[in-house]
């Protein structure tokens, strides 16, 4: 053993005792050591086998440093055992919360230094003069993350992948900025594809490739393809679990084993309230079991009780099923008060208005804001249109957002029926329909 070592080891074991666990003496250097170092005050060796099975050459150690064989029932146990003799002479746990107190603390000011330097993009030269430094991807990505203007924070994003074009973590982080933040899907595609080839071995990355060609693209054939990929990369992965099972559902309408990925998500991540709401709507739209799926609700609320979604989600629980219009009101309210521009609540919100409160001028307001919001949005195109057939008699305009919405989701039952209803009404040759 190198003098680098054999000193400092001679300095420690002066004025400690040492006490070996689960070493098995099978290496020259440190045994040697052992066998050569000045006679420590005690010595232990520890191990789970009897004394007597124990090598020639360990016990001949301990009886050369006047030590002791003590037989173990595993680390941990040992350890539990020491910790008792060691809080007699001080409180273990107060004093290892205190230097980890002090441990976070310096960490987290360093940390604050670290990333106020980096989101700045001067530095000061020799003279003293103010100039323009050069970033690297990291501190890219801190001053994008500090910029709280959305656009803005995407020109960060291209100007750092334009000088990094091949860190891969930072195609990651910008496709996720750009689908699940900034919601920017013109030319996402091609971010993706170009991300792809440096993120290929990403579970995380591919769950999120897999859901925009799901959600936006509409290709549910390649979506599928690359849920399966990223779940046999890390099949435990709570997101892409969950996420499969929302696929499962509403695109192959394969209960059984839709449920058993909610399942799988759940219990990977059972606090999670996200995954608990999802399979509250699971349970109450497919099996029915509206027991369970209240549970599921509540627990998802107690989780995260300011989730917007969550509040939504419950509200119209209580409204379809429970039929307690006034809570379901409340939950609602709550709901778009946490978040005013969430365009599926706005549109609930005015179906419960239409419908329960019978109020239809502000139910109207809802629908076009509902609108505004999310102009692709398939039901809220087909539920105004609804509104607008039914208590507007606008049948000119109604058939308008009927078709939007059944160009948006051509095999909805109810779009195709109501529109066939619609064309009923007006005498329409019965070529015109288009029921599926």
């Amino acid at each position: 053993m190198d003098d680098g070592w054999v000193q400092p080891l001679n300095h420690i074991f002066s004025t400690h005792i040492p006490i070996i666990i689960g070493y098995g003496g099978n290496d020259g250097s440190l045994m040697t050591y052992f066998q050569n170092m000045s006679k420590p005050s005690n010595f232990f060796w520890c191990g789970l086998s009897n004394e007597k099975d124990l090598p020639h050459k360990i016990k001949t150690l301990i009886k050369k440093h006047d030590g002791s064989y003590v037989n173990i029932s595993g680390f941990d146990e040992l350890m539990y055992q020491l910790l008792a003799v060691f809080d007699e002479i001080g409180p273990v746990e107060k004093e290892l919360a205190t230097i980890t107190n002090q441990r976070v603390t310096l960490a987290t000011t360093q940390l604050n230094e670290i990333i106020k330097a980096s989101t700045s993009r001067l530095t000061t030269d020799k003279s003293g003069k103010k100039k323009e430094k050069i970033l690297s991807a990291f501190e890219y990505y801190n001053l994008s993350e500090k910029e709280p203007d959305l656009e803005k924070r995407k020109q960060i994003y291209l100007e750092a992948l334009e000088k990094y074009p091949s860190a891969g973590w930072l195609w990651w982080s910008f496709t996720h900025f750009m689908h699940f933040n900034k919601r920017d899907y013109d030319g996402l595609e091609k971010h993706y594809e170009t991300a792809l080839p440096l993120n290929k071995e990403e579970a995380g990355f591919l769950g999120n490739y897999a859901s925009f060609l799901k959600n936006i693209k509409k290709d549910y054939t390649k979506a599928e393809a690359y849920y399966l990929k990223a779940l046999s990369l890390a099949p435990d992965h709570a997101n892409n679990n969950g996420n499969y099972a929302i696929f499962l559902k509403d695109i192959k309408k394969d209960y059984t084993k839709a449920e058993e990925y909610y399942l799988k998500a759940l219990s990977l991540a059972p606090d999670d309230a996200h995954y608990n709401d999802n399979y509250a709507i699971f349970l109450k739209a497919i099996k029915k079991d509206y027991t369970k799926a209240e549970e599921y609700y509540l627990k998802a609320l107690s989780l995260a009780p300011d989730h917007a979604n969550n509040n939504g989600n419950y509200a119209n629980f209580l409204e379809e099923i429970k039929k307690d219009y006034t809570k379901a009101e409340a939950y609602y309210l709550k709901a778009l008060s946490l978040a005013p521009d969430h365009a599926n609540n706005n549109g609930n919100y005015a179906n419960f208005l239409k419908n329960i409160k019978k109020d239809y001028t502000k139910a109207k307001a809802y629908y076009l804001k509902a609108l505004s919001l999310a102009p692709d949005h398939a039901n809220n195109n087909g539920n105004y249109a609804n509104f607008l057939k039914n208590i507007k008699k606008d049948y000119t305009k109604a058939e308008a957002y009927y078709l939007k919405a059944l160009s948006l989701a051509p095999d909805d039952a109810d779009f195709n029926g109501n529109y066939a209803q619609l064309l009923f009404s007006l005498g329409r040759k019965r070529s015109h329909w288009i029921l599926k």
